[in-house]
């Protein structure tokens, strides 16, 4: 699991739970701190920590979970969140924080998976590869100050992303503060793919 979250994997699925939810995403961060070795198996089942932990609850408790990932590219300081990725593309790219989201992007067409990348609280950056994008997070709980998501939700009409809604959940304060409900259950990770890119969803913000 994420290094700076204060909220177990497990813990995080039963309040969720708790709360109706039907569906999680996890999205833990994959960067370079995760490059301790060069054995692609090791990297990634660091990362996949936190994730098969949420899974096995979600599993017992009837709570789907779904693999995503923020990424941070080692020269950028712009976070992305993808959705599309599996264990065996990780291991096929592990070093992918070392490249950039263009890269990124490549890598998954020519994988034949399908997949989603929406930049993640865009208002503490910029928007500097638009082009690459497929939505844009506008709404982001962890964003204290109400002017970081305007900045956000702007990019997104400029360069018509999808708007997205998330809670960076890194403890219980901004848990279902933020997502999107859907009229379509969500049981896999293709539907969830499907249904941002048609754009069928409200925003929980």
């Amino acid at each position: 699991s994420s290094p700076c979250s204060h909220i177990s994997a497990s813990q995080l699925i039963r309040t969720y739970k708790e709360l109706g939810y039907t569906t999680i995403a996890i999205t833990d961060h994959y960067t370079d701190k995760l490059l301790t070795c060069e054995n692609p198996e090791i990297v990634v089942e660091q990362f996949l920590e936190g994730y098969n932990i949420a899974l096995a609850t979600g599993n017992k408790i009837g709570v789907n979970v779904l693999l995503g990932m923020e990424i941070r590219f080692t020269t950028e300081k712009e976070d992305y969140l993808v959705y599309g990725i599996t264990r065996e593309f990780l291991i096929d790219n592990y070093d992918i924080c070392k490249k950039n989201i263009a890269e990124l992007r490549k890598q998954l067409e020519e994988s034949s998976t399908t997949y989603f990348i929406s930049q993640a609280h865009p208002g503490r950056s910029i928007c500097k590869y638009p082009t690459c994008l497929d939505g844009i997070e506008i709404f982001n709980a962890m964003n204290h100050e109400k002017k970081m998501n305007t900045i956000a939700e702007n990019y997104s009409t400029e360069y018509n992303l999808i708007p997205t809604s998330g809670t960076d959940c890194h403890s219980n304060k901004v848990i279902a503060k933020g997502g999107i409900s859907t009229q379509e259950p969500i049981d896999t990770i293709d539907i969830l793919i499907n249904i941002l890119k048609r754009n069928k969803f409200k925003l929980i913000v």
